[in-house]
């Protein structure tokens, strides 16, 4: 402990002094040596604070954590607990959008949501969160129309073949072309036969109005009494003829 010993104040103390200010002393710390070889250790003794700073070891690890704080490994959550059930709107609290987020779950992939990073999870009910449920909702919606598109195709041909063997099955018919080939023509017929008889029954009615006409007509009376010497029994004759047609 000579090192210690000050020039200016021999009769100190000046182990006791030097003890006293050794827990300051770091072993990596060489010029504390050149330093406290020079110092008055009786004046320090009187006025600890022009004690020079020296860090300890304990001070540098408490510097250390507040400039480098330890990273926390982060929590992965479980995406199908509602515990946290926190979104921001007050809105998405309500029961239905919970049992729909419960019956939504099951056809979202079990996988990680991370962040541009890559390490961190995204928190359900989060904003993020929410994109990627909503984005997979959609998804699963339009599945779910495709899958009743085909459903429906499906349907409506099992109806049409059902259909064509019940034909079959009633109608013992062995060539169903065949059988619609006849079917649309005797349809055809079917149509000209009554397209004809309307044509027909109107030339008729027509006929019939115009020949009452001319019986009612004064010129016809007078050339028929001209013509017949019994022109009454003639014109009765004829009125009944027509009432008969």
């Amino acid at each position: 402990m000579s090192a210690y010993h000050s020039r200016k104040f021999p009769g100190h103390n000046t182990i006791k002094q030097a003890a006293k200010i050794s827990q300051y002393l770091s072993p990596y710390n060489r010029t504390f040596y050149k330093v406290i070889e020079h110092l008055p250790l009786s004046r320090l003794s009187r006025t600890p604070e022009a004690l020079p700073h020296i860090p300890t070891r304990n001070h540098i690890s408490t510097r250390d954590k507040h400039l480098n704080p330890p990273v926390k490994k982060p929590k992965i959550p479980n995406p199908t607990d509602l515990t946290n059930f926190n979104p921001i709107p007050d809105e998405l609290l309500a029961e239905d959008r919970k049992d729909q987020l419960t019956e939504l779950l099951p056809f979202i992939p079990q996988v990680r949501i991370f962040n541009n990073s890559g390490t961190i999870e995204f928190p359900p009910g989060s904003a993020r969160w929410w994109e990627y449920v909503n984005k997979m909702k959609k998804t699963h919606q339009k599945w779910v129309r495709q899958q009743r598109a085909i459903d429906l195709t499906q349907e409506k041909a099992n109806k049409k073949h059902q259909q064509q063997m019940d034909l079959i099955r009633d109608h013992d018919v062995k060539d169903l072309d065949n059988y619609n080939t006849v079917t649309s023509k005797i349809k055809r017929l079917v149509s000209l036969s009554d397209t004809l008889d309307s044509q027909l029954r109107s030339v008729t009615h027509t006929f019939q109005k115009r020949q009452l006409e001319l019986i009612d007509s004064p010129d016809l009376l007078d050339v028929i009494e001209t013509a017949l010497p019994h022109a009454p029994l003639a014109k009765e004759k004829i009125t009944q003829d027509l009432s008969f047609t």
